[in-house]
């Protein structure tokens, strides 16, 4: 009995053990699956809040965007009426210039009519009359010459106006369509590996459009390909095109890059 009895002990201290044993198995494994359900945990919020921070920066993309817009818009409306004013204050030289041309030939007429009259010897009075005549003549063309000139420097006014009010127009235009000028160049100011985007020494003031695709070059060979994102005035910001760059090469701070337009090549 006894032995029977040390048998089913020996048996029982055997089963805790070996149940000892699983349940620290299983809780190793439940531990790691908690480490790793944490790390997931951890990858989700960074990246939540890699979109917020992403979303807050489009947002002020776009207002910026939007302010630019604006202005551009004030811009033109400002060149139209200053237009607007020029061109008035050039008609209404041209109408006043006309009247004292028309006053002048009147009193040239009346001259002449005093400069020959039915007596051989003119009195007094016809002189002071001729005098005064010549002096108003005089006067009249000095106003003439005058008004001419304020006309041509309201003219030169008026033509700097409508280039500018073209030249905005165009800016808006190219803005809104996403234009840009074939051939233009900047150079890489910065780089960033870690999000594989690249800062631009261009801007809008240079005529940078978003999603433009630039060609980037070193030394004449092709490196890569980048494209806009992001405009601001003096530069931008354009994420590296996956797989423009070659093995074993990499976008560097000095490289040059060129818009060839929409159907730039890799040659």
């Amino acid at each position: 009995m006894s032995k029977i009895l040390l048998i089913i002990a020996a048996a029982l201290s055997l089963g805790a053990a070996v149940l000892g044993f699983l349940n620290k198995g299983k809780l190793d494994t439940t531990r790691e699956e908690l480490t790793t359900a944490q790390a997931d945990v951890e990858q989700k919020a960074a990246k939540i809040t890699e979109i917020d921070a992403n979303l807050g920066t489009a947002k002020e993309e776009r207002e910026a965007a939007l302010t630019r817009a604006n202005d551009a818009e004030k811009k033109v409306e400002d060149a139209q009426r200053e237009l607007a004013v020029v061109s008035g204050k050039v008609s209404d030289l041209e109408g006043q210039m006309k009247a004292k041309v028309t006053e002048i030939e009147d009193l040239n007429t009346q001259l002449a009519a005093l400069k020959t009259p039915e007596s051989t010897t003119p009195d007094a009075g016809t002189t002071t009359a001729a005098s005064a005549t010549t002096e108003a003549i005089e006067a009249l063309k000095q106003q003439v010459v005058a008004a001419e000139l304020e006309k041509n420097l309201l003219a030169e006014k008026l033509d700097s106006v409508q280039t500018q009010m073209v030249t905005l127009q165009r800016e808006a235009q190219r803005r809104e369509q996403g234009v840009m000028a074939r051939g233009l160049q900047g150079t890489i100011l910065a780089v960033n590996p870690a999000w594989n985007f690249v800062v631009l020494s261009l801007g809008d003031r240079q005529g940078v459009a978003n999603n433009a695709e630039m060609i980037v070059r070193r030394g004449g060979r092709l490196v890569g390909r980048v494209r806009v994102t992001s405009v601001e005035r003096t530069n931008s910001i354009a994420d590296i095109v996956p797989g423009s760059v070659p093995t074993g090469v990499t976008i560097q701070p000095g490289d040059v890059v060129i818009f060839a337009g929409a159907a730039a090549t890799e040659s």
